[in-house]
């Protein structure tokens, strides 16, 4: 099998599992961040320890990658090892744009406490703005399996960023609302793929992620974040899903948006 994978200045990379079977035996080595995140995508549970060896590795992001990717495995075992990691890490980097003492704590709320402590972190005022807006981030990178608690999540997380619901919400910078946003439509994404749990949600849920997606559609909006949306209306019952793709429905569309609103369409299609 071939995994597609970005290395660590953000290049498409193409990993065999003969790559990953080499890099298992070296054992003690450090790993390149393209075989950590294949590692990862692979979704097998033998490469948890080198994942656990990672955290160690000089480099923060091949850290931060194998710290998504033990969360994608669930591990609780690598709490310890995890705690230690931060503890040994300084509160703030001035030089660094990524925040890994805050990454690790998001992470261990969703490895300690499970899908409904985090969405509980999200409402609570003692936690951290950063934490919590990684809270949501945690869904988007990594690749764990997903719990309705989560969804219910990327529903409460959306609404805020979309409407600044809340006052913490509303101190952000522009750009942290725009990030959480973005993660947040391309987990929902994910979800609609792998789960039926959009086409669960109760009509008030599916009304938020409506309403969201719809004003998000009519803004001058990332083209990526409108693509994510179009590809989760696919989760959610055809009326609601429609409504809230009815922006660009009403539009012309080209390139990626055409054809991910035809495979849309076709699956509402598929649905009757």
């Amino acid at each position: 099998m071939v995994y597609e994978v970005y290395d660590a200045i953000g290049a498409a990379v193409s990993i065999t599992d003969e790559q990953l079977e080499a890099a298992f035996t070296r054992s003690g080595q450090e790993l390149e961040v393209e075989l950590i995140r294949a590692m990862e995508e692979s979704r097998d549970r033998r490469f948890v320890p080198r994942l656990r060896e990672a955290l160690s590795q000089e480099l923060q992001k091949a850290r931060v990658s194998a710290i998504f990717g033990l969360l994608t495995f669930l591990d609780r075992e690598s709490i310890p090892t995890l705690r230690a990691l931060r503890d040994s890490l300084p509160e703030r980097v001035v030089s660094s744009p990524i925040e890994e003492r805050c990454i690790v704590d998001a992470v261990l709320v969703r490895l300690e406490g499970g899908a409904q402590a985090a969405l509980s972190a999200f409402d609570d005022e003692t936690c951290s703005p950063l934490v919590r807006c990684l809270l949501v981030t945690n869904l988007f990178a990594s690749r764990l399996p997903f719990e309705r608690e989560d969804v219910e999540l990327l529903v409460k997380a959306l609404d805020d960023f979309v409407f600044k619901r809340s006052e913490w919400v509303r101190a952000l910078s522009a750009s942290d609302r725009n990030e959480g946003v973005a993660d947040a439509v391309e987990a929902l994404s994910r979800v609609a793929g792998e789960t039926d749990f959009l086409s669960e949600l109760d009509a008030h849920q599916q009304r938020i992620l409506q309403e969201a997606g719809k004003a998000l559609l009519t803004r001058r909006t990332d083209e990526l974040v409108k693509e994510s949306i179009a590809e989760f209306a696919r989760g959610l019952p055809e009326e609601v899903g429609i409504s809230m793709l009815e922006p660009i429905l009403r539009k012309a569309t080209r390139g990626e948006m055409k054809k991910i609103l035809k495979a849309t369409l076709q699956v509402f299609e598929e649905k009757r």
